[in-house]
């Protein structure tokens, strides 16, 4: 009965190519996480935090600033229910080339930093997220509260996670983890994801 469940609410729903080269997106991140570490002198870094790179319609810029994770849901940073665009900052990035190739409607882009030795505690979302591995290693994961595991290489693919169920991550590591997530706004291709077929062996 379990493994039926499993399968019906499977934790990673999708892994798309996107015919990309990653190593300019690695970079331009990883710089960005750089350059705000050195901004944000009074910011507890020793903690899992969010850098958001998109912008909604009506919702206050945030350029220069962390987000933890006990904000990550606060309006004034993102609001889920609007299609978000790239911030100005970031249109001469490679990240303006990762947004064309995206084959969905996105309600924010962040990067996702785990410090050494952290974890994210148990909760849900409000949408499905693509995971783009930046920087990791393999004691890195993302997990469902059912028990499913994932490690998410650096392998310039997108990992489609169900993060609308109960879910954490951790980094089991003494190195940095980073990662570009994406909140999916289009609802339907969701649907249309969790009704293929789809084996993650």
């Amino acid at each position: 009965m379990i493994l039926l469940m499993d399968k019906a609410e499977r934790f990673l729903i999708d892994i798309i190519g996107l015919d990309i080269d990653v190593n300019p997106i690695v970079k331009d991140c990883q710089k960005i996480v750089e350059d705000f570490k050195k901004a944000e002198d009074n910011k507890d870094l020793t903690k899992p935090y969010s850098i958001v790179l998109t912008e909604n319609p009506g919702v206050e810029e945030t350029a220069g600033e962390l987000v933890s994770y006990s904000d990550i849901h606060n309006k004034k940073y993102f609001d889920r229910t609007n299609e978000a665009h790239l911030k100005d900052i970031y249109q001469t990035t490679s990240l303006a080339g990762l947004v064309e190739k995206l084959p969905f409607p996105f309600s924010i882009m962040r990067l996702s930093v785990l410090p050494p030795s952290t974890i994210i505690s148990m909760h849900t979302d409000a949408s499905c997220h693509a995971q783009l591995a930046i920087t990791t290693n393999e004691d890195c994961f993302v997990a469902a509260r059912t028990g499913e595991t994932r490690h998410v290489p650096v392998d310039g693919k997108l990992y489609v996670i169900s993060t609308t169920l109960p879910h954490t991550a951790f980094n089991a590591s003494s190195e940095e983890r980073i990662h570009l997530s994406i909140s999916i706004y289009d609802e339907d291709y969701v649907k249309m994801l969790k009704g293929e077929a789809f084996s993650t062996n």
